[in-house]
């Protein structure tokens, strides 16, 4: 636990020493919301931020809050892997509110979740905003035969994937 502390204080140190980086990966890291609140001011120098792999960590509802409060003053984003979290119907909440403020994103996953078909709800309310992405993966979480129904009434669009 000491040397996982030390390893993300590190990190955060140094962040602040690549703004000009287009892409961060911090897959498999067992980072939380603790490492987001400590890491919040040092992510305002990464502007140049194009992809944000979080993958495989344990960031939850509130990380995606976070995340996305960073990301919409940041606003280049192209490419954000929330996949293999522990992201609930709330997490799905803030990411249906917000999507459409993200012009350039191309990509969202969000894979191995907790998401099931009350998140679902509120992706179909803001559903052609995630329309407008290239990939919308939201595969392995806890959707019903409701779920699929649904898709195949919108034409099962090839972008969105479940």
């Amino acid at each position: 636990e000491l040397c996982q502390d030390k390893k993300q204080e590190s990190l955060i140190s140094h962040l602040n020493n690549f703004s000009n980086i287009k892409a961060l990966s911090l897959c498999h890291n067992q980072l939380d919301n603790l490492f987001l609140f400590k890491a919040i001011d040092n992510f305002s120098y990464l502007m140049s931020l194009e992809k944000l792999d979080l993958y495989g960590n344990y960031f939850n509802d509130l990380s995606v809050k976070i995340v996305i409060f960073f990301l919409k003053i940041q606003c280049k984003i192209k490419y954000l892997n929330f996949g293999r979290n522990c992201i609930s119907n709330a997490g799905a909440k803030i990411l249906a509110d917000n999507i459409a403020a993200f012009k350039f994103m191309h990509t969202l996953i969000v894979t191995y979740n907790f998401i099931d078909d009350t998140g679902f709800k509120d992706i179909a309310v803001n559903f052609n905003a995630f329309l407008n992405l290239d990939i919308c993966d939201f595969r392995y979480n806890r959707f019903s035969r409701k779920v699929y129904n649904f898709l195949l009434d919108q034409g099962s669009p090839k972008n969105f994937m479940i």
